[in-house]
C-alpha cells in the first residue's frame, strides 16, 4: 500500500493524535508495544481527507478490519452513525483535549473506566429492551449479542451482566432444565421493566 502521508506529515497527526486520544487503538483499545506502531485511520474512508476530526489511532489488525468493512456502503454508513454519535455523546475532540487536561483522574483512570462511560448505557438499553420483548436471553448470547450491537468487548458485556444481575440489579441468573443459564427479570422488576 503507497504511503500516502510525507514523512513530517505523519510524524505531526501521529504526535496530535497521540495527544488527544492517547496512544492507544480507538476501537480495541489495545496497547501499543513500540512507538508509533498505530496505524493512522481515515473515518470516512476518504484517504485525502485529512481533518483531525476525521482522523484516528488504530491498530494494525483493526485497521485492515474496519478496511474490510468499510467497502461495504452499508457498513460505512453504519461506522459513520458511530461516529456521528460518538460526536455527540462525547463531544468535538478538541472539547475532549480540554476536559482530559482538566480532569483530575487524568491518565490514570484504566481503560474500562473509559470503555462504562462508552457503552454500559447502551448495554443497558439493548439488554432490558430485549427481555422486555423476548422475556428470557441465553446468558452467552447475552454477553456476545451485547457486545456487538454496542460494540464492547465480551469481557466487558460480562461486568455489565454482572452489574444488572447482582443483588440490586433487575435481572436474574438461573438454569433451565438443560443447563443453560437464563437471564430474565427479577419478579419485583416485571411490572416495572425499567432501564
Amino acid at each position: 500500500m503507497p504511503n500516502r502521508w510525507k514523512t513530517g506529515e505523519r510524524a505531526w497527526a501521529y504526535q496530535y493524535l497521540a495527544e488527544r486520544d492517547g496512544e492507544i487503538c480507538q476501537k480495541c483499545h489495545g496497547g501499543i508495544t513500540e512507538k508509533g506502531a498505530l496505524d493512522i485511520d481515515h473515518i470516512d474512508g476518504k484517504k485525502t481527507n485529512n481533518d483531525p476530526r476525521n482522523l484516528r489511532l488504530l491498530c494494525r489488525s483493526c485497521n485492515v478490519a474496519m478496511g474490510n468493512k468499510a467497502r461495504s456502503r452499508r457498513r460505512a454508513a453504519e461506522a459513520l452513525s458511530i461516529e456521528k454519535e460518538a460526536l455527540r455523546t462525547e463531544g468535538r475532540p478538541e472539547t475532549r483535549i480540554v476536559r482530559q487536561i482538566v480532569d483530575f483522574r487524568g491518565d490514570e483512570s484504566p481503560t474500562s473506566m473509559q470503555a462504562n462511560q462508552l457503552y454500559e448505557t447502551d448495554f443497558r438499553v439493548w439488554l432490558l429492551s430485549y427481555l422486555r420483548a423476548n422475556h428470557f436471553i441465553l446468558q452467552e448470547d447475552a454477553v456476545n449479542g451485547g457486545a456487538e450491537a454496542v460494540g464492547c468487548s465480551p469481557q466487558t458485556a460480562r461486568r455489565y451482566i454482572a452489574k444488572l444481575t447482582s443483588i440490586t440489579g433487575p435481572l436474574n441468573r438461573h438454569r433451565d432444565k438443560l443447563k443453560n443459564t437464563l437471564i430474565t427479570f427479577k419478579d419485583e422488576f416485571k411490572e416495572k421493566r425499567q432501564v
